[in-house]
């Protein structure tokens, strides 16, 4: 091929004429009026359903909130008052076990073994452990130290 060729206008022969006064033109125009006349209301009725969709997406999430929020505040003062209602339940379950007359026997015979092993004969050393002076001392040598020294 030669390089003239390849530069020239094509011969091909146009079946759409460029006047703008054709025939075809003629009959597309009102058909492509409507056209655009019908895209046009299609764009501005989507862009009113979108703007609906997004006023009401936001009303949605604010009411979802709110609910959670509430529900949520329900929750807490509902298991606050669980908390409270059993801590008082079981505080008063343990408190009359302690004072059943089971318990208080055995509390009884545990009293008498544990004074009779302390201040038993020859158990000095857990007499000397026990006394109760011992917390007396402490106090007067840690009264002493931080007043002089």
């Amino acid at each position: 091929m030669d390089k003239a060729t390849l530069l020239t206008a094509s011969k091909v022969d146009l079946s759409v004429s460029t006047h703008p006064r054709s025939d075809i033109t003629r009959l597309i125009g009102p058909a492509l009026q409507i056209a655009l006349r019908f895209q046009s209301l299609v764009g501005s009725v989507s862009i009113f359903l979108c703007l609906r969709a997004c006023y009401v997406a936001s009303i949605t999430c604010a009411s979802v909130l709110y609910a959670s929020k509430t529900v949520t505040f329900k929750a807490f003062v509902a298991a606050k008052f669980s908390a409270f209602h059993g801590f008082n339940m079981s505080s008063q379950a343990l408190a009359s076990a302690w004072n059943s007359k089971k318990i208080q026997k055995l509390r009884n015979k545990l009293w008498y073994e544990f004074a009779v092993f302390i201040l038993g004969s020859g158990n000095l050393i857990f007499l000397m452990l026990f006394w109760p002076g011992w917390w007396v001392l402490a106090g007067a040598c840690w009264a002493g130290w931080m007043l002089f020294g």
